[in-house]
């Protein structure tokens, strides 16, 4: 059996089902039984991660994540992309067994940034600054150089509107304050540090923006063979 890529979504919706749809249209096949295998599983009454981080109010969330991978196993998924961001705190929680076999987004997205070379601007909701994801994982240091952070009210703005993507419809609400943002912490790009950018950097890839990014949805999905035949998963403390 060839191996499938198992997701958890839901967190919002229509993000985990554009992050399906980028899958096959970055690995269309002449005959129709060679594209990739997904299992994906779109639960959207998972409890709002950032109020859990800032609550400690972890149980629910680590019972929840822990039956939803279960199930994508049984399911015949060989990896796991938790098609949220700020769910990826719940890593150092989550038995090994059921950790090793998750594609890390955090691990994805700070590859991307060592390789670049360039400085980028990280997006990302204020549970994911609050839990520290990204400082707390082994490749900080090294590319920390290359990422800076929004600040007071700023945050405050990225996080609204990262929110606004949930209900949204076709709307880009971050598309007016993109240049704003770069400009003003003198980045030459972005991260996708919240599933929800999935939707945007979709946007300037089709509207042809010269914008630079990083989306690991987007890594993943381009070069998903790579990422199914890793042996090793997600690191513990990511």
């Amino acid at each position: 059996m060839r191996p499938a890529l198992g997701i958890l979504g839901g967190m919002g919706g229509v993000a985990s089902a554009e992050f399906v749809r980028t899958i096959y249209e970055s690995n269309a096949e002449q005959v129709e039984q060679d594209a990739p295998v997904a299992i994906l599983i779109s639960d959207p009454t998972f409890p709002d991660r950032t109020r859990a981080i800032l609550t400690g109010l972890h149980g629910e969330i680590l019972e929840r994540v822990s039956r939803r991978i279960e199930m994508l196993y049984s399911l015949g998924a060989s990896k796991v992309v938790l098609a949220c961001v700020t769910l990826h705190y719940i890593l150092p929680m989550l038995d090994e067994r059921l950790r090793r076999g998750i594609i890390s987004l955090i691990d994805v997205t700070l590859e991307a940034v060592r390789s670049s070379g360039r400085k980028h601007l990280l997006l990302c909701t204020t549970g994911a600054r609050t839990a520290r994801l990204f400082e707390n994982h082994p490749l900080w240091p090294e590319v920390s150089r290359l990422i800076v952070y929004t600040e007071g009210r700023d945050q405050e703005l990225v996080h609204s509107l990262l929110y606004q993507y949930k209900t949204g419809g076709d709307q880009q609400p971050f598309m007016p304050h993109l240049a704003r943002l770069l400009d003003g912490y003198r980045a030459d790009s972005f991260i996708a540090g919240c599933t929800e950018l999935h939707m945007l950097t979709k946007n300037i890839v089709s509207q042809g923006l010269e914008i630079p990014f990083i989306d690991p949805l987007m890594i993943i999905a381009r070069d998903l063979d790579t990422y199914l035949q890793t042996e090793s998963g997600a690191d513990a403390s990511a």
